[in-house]
């Protein structure tokens, strides 16, 4: 319930000095029961095991930039366009 209000000087909006509180607030407040929990089914800690080990996997294969780009140093890296075609076409 609001006691008293007055008007902001600056915006001309109507503010409440005096709140009276809900007398009842402290008792919702402590009504949780403390065995109260949750449980992860197996699937949810599989898939959070997944998201950690994906977080952990490097967007770029270290290894593999270095080996090409050895070959291409070395001119023997070579490449189809057919197979480039192919590996495109495939995903649609």
């Amino acid at each position: 319930m609001i006691t008293n209000i007055t008007t902001n000087t600056l915006t001309g909006i109507p503010k409440a000095n005096n709140l009276r509180k809900n007398p009842y607030q402290s008792q919702v407040n402590h009504r949780s029961n403390p065995a109260d929990g949750f449980h992860i089914s197996s699937a949810g800690q599989e898939f959070s095991a997944v998201l950690e080990a994906l977080a952990k996997t490097p967007d770029i294969r270290e290894e593999r930039v270095v080996a090409i780009q050895a070959q291409m140093s070395a001119g023997s890296y070579n490449i189809s366009s057919s197979e480039i075609a192919s590996k495109m076409l495939a995903h649609f």
